[in-house]
């Protein structure tokens, strides 16, 4: 990796652990992440990782990683930030130069609501006029009332069509909050779509529905990762070294997974945080099941991480690995 990257990779490391971690438990019991954990994301550059040029393999996963073990809200919100910048990034539209600054820089704060696609009632993109028209639901969106933009993917006919559309209510845009066991200032919600207008402009791409799903199983090596967070800090507060070790193999194994090998390697990563927070709360003992303290936030974090964006195929996996099945990681 080059000097750049080791650098910003040392900042989230010392912001995780001197600026998210200080604060996790009271973000954990507030309606949303502090300002003060994205502005220090902002002055270490990490805001516009993925938009970056030349960016060594597997950045995002280790800088997901290291975020996660000061704050899985903080370091959910960033993920998705990544995801919508990545789109920008990638777009071969005017809306990358007019948005790519701004989104990079966190003067504009993005969410990600990718997951509106799947059966029995995706959603749909129909075109209306110059512009289209998007209807259906998108579930977990992140962010919601604290970014400004959302990419949102829509399915017209056999072709993904992504848009970057403003993140506002509005009367063909409802949102509902989610009442989540970890991460709840994330302020995750579902959106209900019902002939909401997006103007031609804010189209970012167009994808198959078969090259779409080919690669969606790599959208999930960063809830991977931030397993693999919440498993290194629990790992460390119970001072496993086995465990540990394990982790930062796990790391490197999501980083070169193929799109074949992913679902097995993501389901280790949830279990491993599992084990990690179990791990820790039988070292700590009976002030583990009192509410309120690292130990019991971590075990709720560990089991978000088990199903946050688990495709079927890694919860196939994750099913295997609790039947006693075993995964193999390689």
């Amino acid at each position: 990796m080059s000097g750049d990257f080791s650098t910003q990779a040392d900042e989230a490391r010392r912001i995780a652990e001197d600026v998210l971690w200080p604060d996790a438990a009271e973000v954990d019991a507030a309606d949303q992440v502090p300002e003060s954990h994205f502005s220090a994301l902002d002055a270490a550059g990490l805001t516009g990782l993925v938009g970056l040029p030349d960016l060594p393999p597997g950045s995002a996963v280790i800088i997901t990683q290291a975020l996660a073990t000061g704050c899985l809200a903080t370091a959910f919100m960033w993920l998705q930030h990544q995801g919508a910048l990545l789109g920008v990034a990638r777009s071969a539209t005017p809306i990358r130069t007019r948005w790519i600054g701004p989104l990079s820089s966190g003067a504009v704060r993005a969410g990600l609501a990718t997951t509106g696609l799947q059966a029995p009632a995706p959603l749909t993109a129909e075109r209306h006029g110059a512009g289209w028209v998007l209807t259906g639901r998108a579930p977990w969106v992140t962010g919601w009332g604290s970014v400004a933009v959302l990419r949102i993917a829509a399915l017209d006919g056999e072709v993904v069509r992504d848009f970057l559309i403003d993140a506002l209510p509005a009367a063909t845009l409802a949102a509902r909050p989610m009442d989540l066991i970890a991460a709840q200032a994330s302020r995750t919600a579902e959106l209900t779509l019902d002939r909401h207008v997006v103007p031609a402009d804010r189209e970012l791409s167009e994808t198959s529905l078969e090259d779409w799903r080919m690669s969606s199983e790599r959208r999930v090596n960063g809830t991977g990762a931030l397993a693999l967070g919440v498993a290194r800090r629990a790992a460390g507060l119970a001072r496993s070294d086995a465990l540990l070790a394990e982790i930062d193999a796990a790391a490197g194994i999501l980083i070169s997974a193929s799109e074949d090998d992913l679902p097995a390697v993501r389901a280790e990563c949830a279990h491993l945080a599992i084990r990690a927070a179990d791990s820790l709360a039988l070292a700590a003992g009976s002030r583990s099941v009192l509410r309120g303290n690292d130990v019991e936030r971590l075990g709720r974090e560990a089991r978000f991480c088990l199903v946050a964006g688990a495709s079927p195929r890694t919860r196939r996996a994750l099913l295997a690995t609790f039947s006693g099945g075993g995964v193999d990681p390689h």
